[in-house]
């Protein structure tokens, strides 16, 4: 019982992202650095609802790190007015140095089967009232399952260069927040990871 609950509590703690998975990672100017002047984040989901989520998600984490940002729903209150252009007005306009840009290109539900499995529960003995851990055989079943696939690129304004970019897949995350709160995770430890952010 014990080793179980330090399981539970290991898994509920864990930093690494859960559905997230980068599957391709480009970096064009490895002297880059978004920590030398404000970001700006955009967020083009396929829900306009849930923008403001993303983006301030993403604000919230790079502020953590001493990063200026800024979330493009507080000057472009539209995804309909995302025009390269505009943002690039827009961006200069109020000092930005940098664009983090992330594009939701699909998302999509199948049905997979899940094979026979073993799992384990608790259950109570009847002579001593002990509770104990226990084998049993799960059945296959359907389950259907959610894949989104997301691009992000981070833009230098003045240049125009595509300086970073990585192409994304979620996995049937637990629900939008959880998805976004593990793909902001994902991309700031990539771009850590690729000195890019301190």
């Amino acid at each position: 019982l014990a080793v179980l609950l330090l399981a539970v509590t290991w898994i509920g703690c864990a930093k690494d992202p859960q559905f997230t998975k980068l599957t391709g990672i480009w970096k064009f100017e490895p002297d880059y650095a978004i920590g030398k002047g404000t970001v700006m984040i955009v967020g083009k989901l396929l829900d306009e609802a849930n923008r403001i989520t993303f983006e301030d998600e993403m604000l919230r984490q790079l502020k953590k790190k001493k990063i200026l940002a800024v979330a493009s729903h507080t000057i472009i209150p539209s995804g309909k007015d995302f025009i390269k252009e505009k943002i690039k007005t827009k961006a200069r306009k109020i000092g930005v140095k940098s664009i983090l840009a992330t594009r939701v290109v699909s998302v999509e539900q199948k049905d997979v089967t899940v094979k026979n499995s073993v799992s384990y529960d608790l259950y109570a003995t009847t002579m001593h009232g002990a509770v104990m851990m226990g084998p049993y055989l799960e059945e296959p079943y359907v389950k259907t399952i959610t894949k989104g696939r997301i691009e992000t690129g981070l833009f230098d304004v003045e240049s125009e260069k595509l300086i970073w970019a990585a192409k994304s897949r979620i996995l049937d995350p637990d629900s939008i927040k959880a998805a976004i709160k593990d793909y902001t995770l994902a991309i700031l430890t990539q771009l850590k990871n690729d000195n890019l952010i301190p």
